[in-house]
């Protein structure tokens, strides 16, 4: 017989500051989160779950304000990585790396950003943790 594994899915609460940047892997932190709206998660996610998140910050003060204790830090759950692009808005990757940024246009999930990775790549990251 074999055992199911259910897993649910929760991004993490909104940063402090958005101002359309690629944030990717900069540990920005999460604004204050709504104490009605946890409280609604909470009631709503099963009990006695285990809870995984990435290193970074937003990720695990977002699973710790819902359960009230620490998450199982997983690196291979952390954002994509957009490399040099962190930190930039898009007019001004494009600006910057007009090729690169034409690139990545017109293949999202298979194309990197300069020093980073691809959807694809960050996907496969992701798919190995969870076969563990």
């Amino acid at each position: 017989m074999t055992e199911t594994t259910h897993w649910w899915w929760l991004r993490h609460a909104p940063i402090a500051s958005q101002e359309g940047r690629i944030h990717g892997q900069d540990d920005i932190p999460c604004r204050a989160l709504n104490g009605a709206d946890l409280a609604t998660l909470s009631e709503t996610l099963p009990s006695g779950a285990v809870w995984m998140a990435s290193p970074l910050s937003r990720a695990r003060d977002t699973a710790h304000a819902i359960t009230g204790r620490q998450p199982r830090i997983e690196d291979e759950l952390a954002e994509q990585n957009f490399g040099r692009w962190q930190g930039m808005t898009w007019d001004e990757v494009r600006d910057r790396d007009g090729n690169a940024w034409r690139a990545f246009w017109e293949n999202p999930a298979g194309t990197p950003a300069p020093n980073g990775e691809s959807f694809a790549e960050a996907a496969s990251r992701v798919i190995d943790a969870v076969r563990c």
